[in-house]
């Protein structure tokens, strides 16, 4: 393997599992599904329902037992249903384990305790290659996946 950055024509290949690879797939991922909302909405079956995006986090409140979370996509619906969209990076289909189900469950709690929204809450997940399907998974309502970013 040749020292020289740029110089190995294996580089990528190389890099591809280096941390600040997988952060910058992670946000590349991240930019892609927020420039193809119109795509996402028609995978939602939403289309044509007026909605409002926007990211949206919470600093938490230790006193009130609140733990900080953030939302990387949320579709406020004119039909009284907030979607919360989570985007996972991966390189197969995303693993829901006991930890992520329960981070997932805890931006969902700190989300209707924050805002104190009485309309319905779904959790979508926007993934590469899908949801494996376990014990963990059914906590999604729906999934969108990056072949949907880009069907016509």
């Amino acid at each position: 393997m040749n020292d020289t950055p740029g110089e190995d024509p294996h580089d990528w290949h190389h890099c591809a599992d280096l941390p600040a690879r997988r952060v910058w797939n992670e946000l590349a991922f991240e930019s892609l599904c927020l420039e193809h909302l119109p795509q996402i909405k028609q995978k939602l079956g939403i289309s044509g329902v007026s909605s409002e995006e926007s990211v949206w986090s919470s600093p938490g409140n230790e006193e009130l037992g609140i733990s900080a979370a953030q939302i990387d996509l949320l579709i406020k619906r004119s039909d009284r249903i907030i979607s919360l969209c989570e985007i996972k990076y991966s390189t197969e289909a995303f693993v829901i384990d006991k930890a992520v189900d329960l981070a997932l469950r805890n931006k969902i709690s700190a989300f209707k305790t924050q805002t104190k929204t009485k309309k319905s809450v779904q959790l979508i997940l926007l993934t590469t290659h899908g949801v494996k399907k376990n014990l963990y998974s059914r906590i999604a309502q729906n999934q969108v996946t990056l072949d949907d970013l880009f069907r016509p």
